[in-house]
C-alpha cells in the first residue's frame, strides 16, 4: 500500500528506480492509477487489488471444470484458496495473486501443446504482463519454449508422435493379455492436452523418450525460435528494470534484506513443500506407484537413490542466516535433527556419525524423507502424463527450481502457490488409475483435509497477526533478516504552547 500511495502523490511519473516493493511495478501501477482516477479510499483500493485474487480463482476453477466433478472443483479450487500465501494476498493490496494468475495462464496454454496463435502471441503477451508484474518468473518462458518444442501439427500428426502416457501403454499392454480394462481416460486437454486422436494402429515407437522428443528436429527447432523471439520482450523488460535497479533485479532499497547468496538448499526444500502437499494426494499416486514397481522396479529404485542423494546434499536444518527458517522449516525443528539421531545412535552403539560424515549434522530427516516422496510424486503424475505435458511440466518446474535458487531465503511463500496449482492442475488433468477400493474416497478426502489444515492453519496465523506499525513510505530501512536492527526513531520533544 505504500508504494501505491507514493506512486499516486508521484503521479504522473512515478520513480520506477527505488521504491519499497522487490517486485516490478505493474500491480502498483494499476492500483495507483485508481486512486488518482477513481477513488483513493482503501477500500476501493482493496476491492481493486481484490479482483486478481478472484481472476485467479474463477481461471483455476474453469480450468478444472471439463476435467473432474463439480464437488472436485469445489475442493481443488479450495484448497488454493485456503493458502496462507495465497488467501492474505486477496485481502491485502499484494501482487502475488495478480503474478500466480500469469503463472496459471501460461501453464495453460503451454499445457495444450499446440503451436498456434494462442500459444505465440497469447503467451508472448502474458510472459510481458507476467514480468512486468513480478520479474522472477521469468523463469515461464521456459515452459511456453518446451510446449513449441513439443508442439503436433493437428492436421498431419506423425506416427511417432504418440499421444499415449507411459502407464498407458502399460495397461493397453495388459488389456490386450485379457487384463482388467484400461480405466477411462478424460477427453481433449484433460488427457494431456491435444484433441488429436490416435489409434491403436501407429508405427512401432523408436526406443527411448529422448529419440523421440527429438523426431524432426527442424521443425521443432523453427517452432522454438518463433516461440523464443515472442518471449523477447519479457526478457528486454527485465534487462531494463536492471538497468533502471543499478544492476540488480530488485530497488536498491532492498541491498539489505537481498543482496546475499544463492541458496543452495531452495531445491530440497521445494521438493519437500511438494512432497508434503502430495501426501495428500496418495489416493492418486499409490496405484501409479505400485504400477510402476511392477514392471519397472529398477526406475523406482533410481529414483529412491537419487532423491535420497539430492536431498542429503543441501544442508536442510532450521537456520536464520542461512534463510531456512519459518513455516515447514519450524515443522521440520521440532521433529529433530540428524545431531538427536546421532546422540542417541552413539549411546546405543559407542559409533558416531559425525565422524564419518560432519556434514550429516545439518541435515532433517523430515525434510529429507518429504523431498523423496515429493520425488516419488513427481514421478507417479509425469507417468500418467502424456509425453508434450510430461516435458513441459518437468522443464517449468525445473525453470521455477532454478529462478527460486537464486534467492537467498528458502521461504514457502515464494514456492507454496506454484507447486499448489501444479499438483491440483495434475490430479485433475491425469486419468485416475483404478487401485484398492478402500483408497478411492481418499481421492476426495485427501484434499478435503488439506484444505481444511490450511484454512484452519491460515485463520489462526491471521489470528495471531499484529498490527503492521506504519513507518512511513522512507526508503532509509526495510525489515531484513535476522539480525538487521531497525534504526532509533526520533523521539519527539514537546513543543510549548
Amino acid at each position: 500500500e505504500k508504494v501505491i500511495r507514493t506512486f499516486i502523490d508521484q503521479w504522473p511519473a512515478p520513480d520506477l528506480s527505488n521504491y519499497l516493493s522487490a517486485t516490478t511495478p505493474l500491480y502498483h501501477l494499476l492500483l495507483a492509477s485508481v486512486g488518482k482516477f477513481i477513488s483513493v479510499s482503501p477500500a476501493a483500493l482493496q476491492f481493486t487489488g481484490t479482483l486478481f485474487s478472484l481472476g485467479l480463482m474463477v481461471t483455476f476453477a474453469l480450468s478444472l471444470a471439463r476435467q473432474v466433478t463439480a464437488v472436485r472443483v469445489f475442493i481443488f479450487t479450495l484448497v488454493l484458496m485456503s493458502s496462507l500465501y495465497v488467501f492474505p494476498a486477496a485481502v491485502w493490496m499484494l501482487p502475488d495473486n495478480a503474478a500466480w494468475w500469469g503463472v496459471l495462464g501460461i501453464l495453460l496454454i503451454s499445457w495444450r501443446c499446440r503451436f498456434d496463435m494462442t500459444l505465440v502471441a497469447g503467451g508472448g503477451v502474458l510472459m510481458v504482463l507476467l514480468v512486468l508484474t513480478r520479474q522472477s518468473h521469468l523463469w515461464a518462458a521456459a515452459a511456453l519454449w518446451a510446449s513449441a518444442w513439443m508442439s503436433l501439427d493437428a492436421r498431419r500428426p506423425h506416427p511417432h508422435q504418440s499421444l499415449r502416457s507411459p502407464l498407458g501403454k502399460v495397461e493397453e499392454a495388459r488389456r490386450k493379455a485379457g487384463g482388467p480394462p484400461a480405466p477411462q481416460e478424460k477427453s481433449g486437454v484433460a488427457a494431456g492436452g491435444s484433441s488429436v486422436a490416435h489409434d491403436g494402429d501407429d508405427e512401432a515407437l523408436p526406443k527411448g523418450t529422448l529419440r523421440r522428443i527429438f523426431t524432426h528436429p527442424g521443425r521443432r527447432f523453427a517452432r522454438t525460435l518463433v516461440m523464443v523471439l515472442a518471449t523477447l520482450p519479457a526478457f528486454a523488460i527485465v534487462a531494463w528494470f536492471r538497468h533502471v535497479w543499478g544492476g540488480r533485479l530488485y530497488p536498491p532499497v532492498f541491498d539489505i534484506q537481498l543482496n546475499y547468496p544463492p541458496n543452495i538448499s531452495t531445491p530440497v526444500f521445494i521438493f519437500a513443500v511438494f512432497g508434503a502437499i502430495n501426501v495428500f494426494f496418495a489416493g492418486f499416486l499409490l496405484p501409479r506407484l505400485a504400477v510402476l514397481w511392477r514392471y519397472s522396479p529398477k526406475l523406482v529404485l533410481a529414483i529412491a537413490v537419487a532423491m535420497i542423494g539430492v536431498a542429503c546434499l543441501a544442508p536442510s536444518t532450521y537456520s536464520e542466516p542461512q534463510g531456512r527458517f519459518g513455516a515447514l522449516w519450524s515443522v521440520a525443528a521440532k521433529f529433530g535433527t540428524m545431531q538427536q539421531i546421532d546422540s542417541s545412535v552413539f549411546s546405543l552403539t559407542g559409533r558416531s556419525i559425525a565422524k564419518a560424515w560432519p556434514a550429516a549434522m545439518e541435515r532433517s530427516p523430515l525434510i529429507i524423507a518429504l523431498a523423496v516422496w515429493g520425488g516419488f510424486a513427481l514421478l507417479g503424475w509425469c507417468a500418467a502424463l502424456q509425453r508434450g505435458p510430461r516435458i513441459v511440466v518437468l522443464i517449468a518446474l525445473a525453470g521455477f527450481i532454478a529462478a527460486q535458487s537464486i534467492g537467498h531465503l528458502a521461504f514457502q511463500r515464494y514456492c507454496e502457490p506454484m507447486l499448489l496449482i501444479l499438483t491440483l492442475l495434475l490430479a485433475a488433468r491425469t486419468p485416475e488409475w483404478p487401485g484398492p477400493k478402500w483408497l478411492h474416497p481418499f481421492k476426495t478426502l485427501g484434499p478435503a483435509l488439506l484444505a481444511i489444515l490450511m484454512g484452519a492453519y491460515t485463520a489462526a496465523d491471521l489470528r495471531r497477526a499484529k498490527p503492521v506499525v506504519d513507518e512511513g513510505t522512507s526508503l532509509q530501512w526495510v525489515p531484513g533478516l535476522p539480525g538487521h536492527a531497525q534504526p532509533p526513531r526520533p523521539t519527539s520533544t514537546p513543543t510549548s504552547p
